[in-house]
C-alpha cells in the first residue's frame, strides 16, 4: 500500500474559508505536532464560495491514530490562522483497498469527494461494490 493509504485523519472544515500562502506549511506543522508518524498532508477546497475544506493528515502507521489523537488534532487545527472560526470535525481514515490504475504515480488534476452515511449493517455491502 502506498504511504497515503495507510490511514490518517480527515479534517472537515466548514464555513467561509480564507486560505493563505502559508496554509500548506501550517498543515504540515500541525501533522508533525499531532499525528504520530506523520507521512504527508493534502488539502482541497470546495469549488462553491463558502464551501468546505477537506484536509488530510496521513500517518505511516494506521494504528497510530486513536480518539485522543483525533481530538487533539481537531482542537489544534482550530488555532491555525487559515481555519480559525471554521467548524472543524475530525474522522479517522481507514484504508479499504489500494488498486493501481493506469495513471498510478501521476498527480491527479482534480480531487473528487463523495460523502456517505452508511448504516453499519450495510457497510460490508458498500465496500464489496468496489470489488466488482
Amino acid at each position: 500500500m502506498s504511504a497515503a493509504h495507510t490511514g490518517g485523519i480527515l479534517l472537515r472544515c466548514a464555513g467561509a474559508s480564507r486560505v493563505s500562502d502559508r496554509f500548506d506549511d501550517n498543515l504540515k506543522e500541525l501533522a508533525v505536532d499531532c499525528v504520530p508518524l506523520a507521512e504527508s498532508v493534502a488539502a482541497y477546497a470546495a469549488v462553491e464560495a463558502g464551501g468546505e475544506i477537506y484536509a488530510y493528515l496521513f500517518s505511516r502507521e494506521f494504528g497510530a491514530v486513536n480518539t485522543t489523537v483525533l481530538a487533539r488534532t481537531a482542537e489544534r487545527a482550530g488555532d491555525l490562522v487559515d481555519l480559525r472560526g471554521l467548524r472543524i470535525s475530525a474522522a479517522r481514515l481507514q484504508p479499504v483497498f489500494d488498486t493501481p490504475g493506469t495513471s498510478r504515480g501521476e498527480a491527479a488534476p482534480f480531487h473528487y469527494i463523495v460523502e456517505t452515511d452508511v448504516v453499519a449493517a450495510h457497510e460490508a455491502d458498500l465496500n464489496a461494490w468496489y470489488d466488482s
